[in-house]
């Protein structure tokens, strides 16, 4: 992963109640990348609060979807879901 760009849409907000997409997964090449951008997320939101620009949902965690299915989960300042993902190749020869 090189840059994310985070910014706010006009006069635009998701809902991920109504068809159409609900969330965007990004694959990553390891855990070790998923956590450096938690940490930049993070400190992301943190300069930035106050100021409508996302959030953390979940940190950083390994989910039941498959064996080393692990992931982020956060949002754009319209509220869009993204992740961040990485799952072992081992899963997918």
């Amino acid at each position: 992963m090189s840059a994310i760009s985070i910014s706010p849409g006009v006069n635009a907000s998701h809902n991920k109640f109504v068809p159409g997409l609900h969330h965007l997964a990004l694959h990553m090449d390891s855990r070790e990348q998923v956590n450096l951008a938690y940490r930049k997320l993070r400190d992301f939101y943190v300069a930035n609060e106050g100021q409508e620009m996302g959030r953390i949902l979940d940190e950083p965690a390994e989910y039941r979807y498959m064996p080393g299915y692990y992931a982020v989960y956060f949002t754009d300042p319209d509220g869009m879901k993204l992740e961040l993902v990485h799952t072992p190749a081992s899963l997918f020869p």
